[in-house]
């Protein structure tokens, strides 16, 4: 009997044995594929997060050379239109941010350019005077419109300016 419980504890030593190996090759095999998947993840992870940082970096060299401008198309008829949160590159004079978002005819001097109309509506000479765009800027000390005193093509923006154009009589 003695003989017999041996062999039986023999045999169910080498089936957990055989089935031991057998996990233990199935494991390690899972292992082994899941280590190289991580391996590709990591990498794709490192990568997306170099892009990432190269974006963020462009997006901070980008948002550091615009500026926001607010502008404001007075028609002189009780007809206006606002043109807020503008997006211009720095240096941007208020020409090119007008030629930006309307419509522009204008002649070219040697004192510089003269916008002769907006958005199709244009300078108009009548008797006794006449009718032309002149620009302004919200003085944020006064707190009042006060007329620019330069060339349209000479006034440098700068963020945060408020700026209009109205349709004059003179």
């Amino acid at each position: 009997m003695g003989l017999r419980i041996y062999r039986i504890l023999i045999t169910l030593f080498l089936i957990w044995s055989i089935i031991s190996t057998v996990c233990l090759a199935y494991y390690y095999n899972q292992y082994l594929s899941l280590s190289r998947q991580y391996n590709v993840l990591y990498r794709d992870y490192e990568e997306l997060v170099k892009r990432y940082n190269s974006i963020v970096e462009e997006n901070r060299k980008l948002n550091a050379s615009l500026i926001y401008v607010d502008m404001l198309i007075d028609y002189g008829n009780g007809t206006y239109t606002w043109f807020n949160n503008t997006i211009v590159t720095r240096n941007t004079t208020l020409f090119q941010a007008t030629v930006k978002i309307c419509l522009v005819e204008y002649k070219v001097y040697s004192f510089g350019i003269y916008i002769t109309s907006i958005n199709g509506v244009s300078e108009k000479k009548v008797a006794g005077g006449g009718y032309s765009w002149i620009w302004y800027y919200w003085n944020t000390t006064s707190n009042k419109w006060e007329m620019g005193s330069v060339g349209a093509d000479h006034y440098v923006l700068s963020n945060g300016d408020i700026v209009m154009w109205k349709y004059t009589k003179w």
